[in-house]
């Protein structure tokens, strides 16, 4: 086979996996979604939207917007607003819908990461296409970043770090070289600010043991230059971004204070994702914080087979630099507390106490540090499988249990008429916002029907991350805390009505007024539906109109 046929056949294989991974999105694209993360991938939806809007030039501001969370906004830049995938993909967007950008996403994201991967350790391990094969389907298809294929596509495009990482360890650096280099991370902010700032640390860490191994072997001027000018590249171009995120309107400080706890749980390392092969069979059960973090979920096998490479693999340099970084970020991935298989007390501090409250590290989610160890891993497979037959049966007894099976889905209801039809524009004529009947707190029904129709209305409430402003400004999901928006989610959740007061009178008037809300929508298929029409035709003091799979109250 030639040289470029190793490749086609390499990302070709890569394709097909993700293929059939992704076939259960792909059957039903209007209403199959995540079965363990409807809201992000709402989220997504929506933000793919706006990037389709930016490129016809009907969204104006890139970075905040004005049409979610009336009147407040929200600081888009700081929410993940994936416009280096977004925008490129505008026209995937505009013809077929955010819902099959998505998909595409998650598709390409785990086959280029893959190739980009398998195009690194081919060139730079000198190892055979088989062998570099191998570790870049564990990078692309790893369980810590499948499990991400459940609503956070900016996690599985990570097909530009395999190429920043080569670019930055170059053997030898020129200013074209840099110069791409800087164009690459640039381009990466806009795609996640959290991998490409996890790479940084990785690359810190990999580059100072390996200069400890081989200090001769590294010409650190010329390293640094080329850092240096990447950045003087990459600056100007995320200057101002950046800015708005950090200082602009809607701009917050850290994470939610509850995900600061999100750590894994020691015993996780030897336990199976429940989307692998042997999930099914694991006997740790589910010891991540969500479904969608399973970040750490290695396996026992693979756990063995880790340290009898990193052993047999210690006379090269690389290996060993990685062997040590894996290690070294698995630990501090336990986070700010320690605990082992669920039980027990919580034992503090943990080992990424002593970060957790640094800037920068303190918008970190602990857990997310093992995915630092998955190229590392991904390099001792690749060096493992072109070393012996014996280390290639090792790689095969470690890897098959982790297998990704096709991502679960569930249905959704499908967009109402009163939306998908515009029935809406007549009640939106003079302006003002929709309020859609939140289920939850951080209800994304709303955002899915606005980013179906092109972003075709302005919204109250949301699902987003923006400033708390009972807590000096700290990270909270959703918008700031209103009476009638929490009476409405107790209703939904509980189906009870409690009798209204005058307060809740008052409060609901004053809260229309100040979401700016032209009209209230209910859905059909509201959880306790008869009760939140009971409670919102009380509160309004008249019946709705019911039409087009909704019910109505125009104000």
């Amino acid at each position: 086979m030639t040289r470029i046929g190793k490749h086609i056949a390499a990302l070709t294989t890569y394709l097909l996996m993700a293929l059939l991974l992704t076939v259960p999105l792909w059957r039903d694209l209007d209403r199959a979604v995540p079965e363990a993360n409807e809201g992000d991938h709402a989220f997504f939806e929506y933000v793919l939207a706006r990037a389709a809007a930016l490129v016809t030039g009907d969204a104006g501001d890139p970075f905040v917007t004005d049409r979610l969370n009336v009147p407040l906004g929200v600081n888009l830049m700081a929410n993940t607003s994936v416009l280096g995938l977004g925008v490129p993909l505008a026209p995937v967007t505009l013809l077929a819908g955010p819902a099959a950008t998505i998909a595409l996403l998650v598709l390409l994201g785990l086959a280029l990461t893959a190739y980009g991967w398998f195009w690194v350790f081919l060139r730079r391990l000198a190892v055979s296409p088989a062998a570099a094969w191998v570790g870049g389907a564990f990078c692309g298809f790893a369980p810590g970043i499948y499990t991400h294929a459940q609503g956070h596509p900016n996690w599985t495009a990570q097909f530009l770090l395999p190429f920043i990482v080569h670019l930055l360890f170059g053997a030898s650096p020129s200013p074209r070289r840099s110069l791409l280099l800087g164009l690459l991370m640039a381009w990466q902010v806009f795609i996640n600010e959290e991998s490409l700032f996890f790479t940084g640390l990785g690359c810190a860490v990999f580059g100072l043991l390996f200069l400890a191994l081989r200090r001769q072997e590294v010409d650190r001027r010329r390293f640094l230059t080329n850092l240096g000018i990447a950045l003087a590249v990459a600056a100007p171009l995320v200057a101002y971004p950046l800015w708005v995120q950090f200082t602009g309107p809607g701009s917050y400080r850290g994470v939610p204070e509850f995900t600061t706890g999100y750590g894994n749980d020691v015993a996780a390392f030897v336990s199976f994702a429940t989307h692998s092969l042997a999930g099914p069979v694991s006997p740790f059960g589910h010891l991540s914080p969500n479904a969608t973090e399973q970040n750490a979920s290695f396996g026992i096998p693979l756990v063995v087979a880790f340290v009898v490479l990193a052993v047999l693999l210690r006379d090269r340099a690389a290996a060993l630099a990685a062997a040590c970084t894996a290690v070294l970020f698995a630990v501090l991935s336990i986070g700010r507390d320690v605990i082992v298989n669920g039980y027990g007390d919580v034992t503090r501090p943990g080992p990424w106490e002593p970060f957790a409250h640094l800037p920068l590290f303190d918008s970190v989610v602990p857990t997310r540090l093992s995915l630092i160890a998955i190229p590392c891993v991904g390099l001792l497979l690749a060096l493992a499988v072109d070393r012996s037959r014996a280390s290639t049966a090792l790689v095969a007894f470690a890897l098959l249990p982790i297998v990704p099976m096709p991502l679960a889905t569930k249905q959704i209801s499908a967009v109402p008429a009163y939306i998908a039809e515009r029935g809406y524009r007549e009640h939106l004529a003079d302006g003002g916002s929709m309020l859609v009947a939140p289920r939850v707190w951080t209800d994304t029904t709303g955002m899915r029907w606005a980013a179906r129709t092109g972003l075709d209305f302005p919204l109250a409430l949301g699902y987003f991350l923006g400033p708390d402003p009972t807590a000096d400004g700290r990270a909270m999901f959703g918008p700031a805390r209103r009476p009638t928006h929490a009476l409405i989610v107790s209703v939904s959740a509980t189906g009870f009505v409690p009798p209204l007061t005058p307060a809740d009178r008052v409060a609901f008037i004053a809260d229309v007024a100040y979401w700016e809300t032209s009209v209230l929508v209910l859905p059909n298929d509201q959880p306790h539906r008869a009760a939140v029409e009971s409670l919102l035709t009380d509160l309004t003091g008249r019946a709705p109109v019911r039409t087009g799979g909704v019910s109505v109250w125009d104000f």
